[in-house]
Parts: C-alpha cells; sequence; structure tokens
C-alpha cells in the first residue's frame, strides 16, 4: 500500500519524523515490534510523521485512536507484515477516530494462514505441486520424506527406544499440522480477494516444480543410488564419532 492519502496532511514537517526504531523496533522479520509501534503512535502528536527505516516489522493488533494529520513514511523497502495463525480479518493496524492519514512508500504485508484460503480454485496446479510436496513433509510412502523419516526411526531405535518415541511423536505432530495448512491455505471457497486475484504458474515454473517432484518421487520409490552415494562418507563420520577423544 504506498501513497494513499486518507486525508489532509498540514505542516507535516513541522518536527522531525519519528523513527520507530528508535522506540525499540527491530525491524529484521523476526521480532515482534508491536509494541514499539504502539509507543511510537502513543508519542506522536498532530502534523507527526512516523518513520519507517527500511526493513520488515512485525505487527499485530495495534489499535491508533485519538490522532489527527499522521504521516506514515517508508524509507527504502519497509514493510509491516502481520504474523500468526488468525482468522484472516484482523488487520494489522487499526485506526479509530483519527482524521487524516497519509500513507508514504510503506507496504502492509500478511503471513497469517488465514489471510488464505481456496488457493486450489485460482491456481490448480500450483496447488498440485504444494500439496505432493507437503505430502513428502507429512513422510507419505513413495516420497523423499518417507525414507527420511524412516531411517531416523529406525536409527533412533538402535540407540534408545524412548528417543524413537520422542522423533515418531514429533514427526506425527508435524504431519497434523502440515495437513491443517494444506485444508486452510489451499481447499475451501475463496477466502479474499487477494486469492481472487492470482494467476496459476507460468510454463517455466510448472517445469522447475516438475522437476522437484520428479526428484521426490525418485528419492522415494528407489533411494539406493542416493544412499549409496551416502553410505562412504557417513561411514567414516561414523568412525570419527566412536574414537574416544581422550
Amino acid at each position: 500500500m504506498k501513497g494513499i492519502s486518507l486525508g489532509g496532511i498540514a505542516n507535516v514537517w513541522a518536527r522531525a519524523p519519528l523513527s520507530v526504531k528508535k522506540f525499540g523496533a527491530k525491524g529484521d522479520g523476526v521480532h515482534d515490534d508491536s509494541a514499539a509501534i504502539s509507543a511510537v503512535f502513543a508519542a506522536a502528536s498532530s502534523g507527526d510523521v512516523i518513520s519507517f527505516p527500511a526493513g520488515i516489522y512485525i505487527c499485530n493488533d495495534v489499535n491508533v485512536a485519538n490522532k489527527s494529520n499522521l504521516t506514515l513514511k517508508g524509507q527504502g523497502n519497509s514493510t509491516i507484515i502481520r504474523n500468526g495463525i488468525t482468522n484472516g480479518a484482523t488487520p494489522v493496524l487499526t485506526f479509530a477516530t483519527v482524521n487524516g492519514l497519509t500513507i508514504q512508500d510503506l507496504a502492509f504485508d500478511n503471513r497469517s494462514i488465514g489471510a488464505y484460503g481456496g488457493v486450489v480454485n485460482r491456481m490448480p496446479w500450483f496447488t498440485t505441486f504444494a500439496v505432493l510436496f507437503a505430502m513428502a513433509n507429512c513422510g507419505l510412502p513413495g516420497t523423499a520424506g518417507f525414507i527420511g523419516e524412516w531411517m531416523v526411526i529406525l536409527a533412533s531405535v538402535g540407540f534408545n527406544f524412548w528417543v524413537a518415541v520422542l522423533a515418531a511423536t514429533a514427526l506425527i505432530f508435524g504431519a497434523a499440522y502440515t495437513l491443517w495448512m494444506v485444508k486452510r491455505v489451499y481447499f475451501g471457497e475463496v477466502a479474499n480477494h487477494h486469492v481472487d486475484e492470482l494467476t496459476d504458474i507460468n510454463a517455466r515454473e510448472f517445469f522447475m516444480l516438475a522437476l522437484l517432484a520428479i526428484a521426490v518421487l525418485a528419492m522415494g520409490l528407489y533411494p539406493k543410488p542416493f544412499t549409496d552415494v551416502m553410505q562412504v562418507s557417513v561411514g567414516e563420520l561414523l568412525k570419527h564419532v566412536a574414537q574416544s577423544k581422550l
């Protein structure tokens, strides 16, 4: 969302811009910057410019009220992202009783699973590949994921039975989450106009994803060529680990 004006701004340069980083925002796309963004809005007065230096700001449920004539200005590539699992309807920033707001060079995005839904209706080929890779992640027999998880379980059993139980439990929870994510993101009705505007993959993208899909299936159906290549290096590693360092 860039260059969107929601009201008149008067004398916006009367004071030095308030940088969100001076209020503790990281802008690294990892840390939650909600508290810092709330603090800068609380400190802002009428006509102030709130500056967002280049970065990705994680923000959840920040409410702004009783403010007037504010400017939100990005510097470089500045993005505010909603993070987490929500119903997709909750905005990144909520402006209540704000009279006059200008947003310049500042983008908004969403990492919420709830912001998607019904992708298969607009991107059937992409969904086909995504579901295949998700099933491989779940350890579906015939895919590379199954071979990897099976080898981990066997090695764990050889080391300690309860370690194997913990590993298997983690795999089960991981598969359950993956299936839940696939259902929420790809299937069902189209969730919103952003999903409705999606277009399916082109021929180049189809070709690249098809190569990856073939590799996933090949490793799952006939893993011997791959395990043979790894056997020598893995064997040497085990010998090295088994040697006493004392």
